[in-house]
């Protein structure tokens, strides 16, 4: 199955939910349609829910996916927290540690939104 977005603007935080399937054979898409949503919903805070995607991501992939987004301009983004399941932890920390490299700053959780969203709002407060 294709993947699905839907976005949902909520006092200045997007949240993108994603489902279905990681495209990795076109990973390009999604990186630009999230990036697109967001400079359409006003450019606040960015939560994306990743809970309901099938992936399998691999290191090569990480690697790749950290210099599309840092290509993209994700850095006017700030911080990013990301929703996930627990069993992609081992490669979210691989990504998390190659984004860091590139300059952008995802964050990973794995239990609460509202731990997400308390990260965001203190991202946001230093910077």
């Amino acid at each position: 199955m294709p993947y699905s977005i839907a976005a949902r603007p909520s006092q200045g935080v997007l949240t993108i939910c994603v489902e279905g399937r990681w495209p990795s054979a076109d990973p390009d898409s999604i990186i630009d349609e999230i990036f697109g949503l967001w400079k359409k919903e006003g450019r606040g805070s960015l939560l994306v829910d990743l809970r309901a995607m099938d992936d399998e991501p691999t290191i090569s992939g990480d690697f790749w996916l950290a210099k599309a987004f840092a290509e993209r301009g994700y850095h006017s983004v700030g911080g990013i927290a990301v929703l996930d399941r627990v069993e992609r932890k081992d490669a979210n920390d691989f990504f998390s540690l190659a984004s860091w490299n590139r300059g952008l700053r995802f964050c990973f959780f794995y239990e609460s939104e509202r731990e997400a969203l308390e990260w965001l709002r203190s991202s946001g407060e230093d910077g």
